[in-house]
């Protein structure tokens, strides 16, 4: 087929939006990035979605199959307060995709998924995962085998 390419697909570019002061020992890590792995659009002709939630689930439409697994990102907190119920929420900075190759296409970034609260243990560290879903133009375009990178933003409140 045409449009089955391999096309690796990664979200690499992360902004963090600390809302509130944070003491001067608070931290926040990424240790994994967003990463929706190497999939083939092997259909392009309707909008397709590739969706992983924050608490791991992953969902492919018909036209999308996937060649390496998703992984989510994960965010380390230390040095917040113990035991603090810390809010968060995300957007979309930058939507659409940007790619180190040549592509006719753009992916979208639609949708981002974190838990709204998580708490601090004793010693005043939490963790949490970021997922989201990304979709294709619906257009008929290609999409080029190369990597692709979205912006997004998660702000931490508490």
């Amino acid at each position: 087929m045409h449009n089955q390419k391999r096309t690796g697909i990664s979200v690499a570019l992360i902004a963090l939006s600390i809302s509130t002061p944070l003491s001067t020992y608070a931290e926040v890590t990424e240790s994994s990035s967003l990463d929706f792995g190497t999939i083939v659009v092997a259909s392009n002709s309707s909008v397709q979605r590739l969706s992983l939630s924050y608490n791991g689930n992953v969902s492919y439409s018909s036209g999308i199959y996937p060649i390496t697994e998703p992984t989510r990102a994960e965010f380390i907190l230390t040095g917040y307060p113990n035991d603090q119920r810390v809010f968060l929420s995300s957007s979309v900075s930058t939507p659409n995709s940007s790619s180190t190759g040549y592509t006719v296409e753009q992916f979208t970034l639609t949708d981002l998924s974190v838990p709204a609260v998580i708490t601090t243990d004793s010693s005043g560290s939490a963790s949490f995962y970021v997922g989201g879903t990304l979709t294709t133009s619906g257009n008929s375009g290609y999409y080029g085998d190369t990597a692709y990178s979205i912006t997004y933003r998660v702000s931490i409140n508490y």
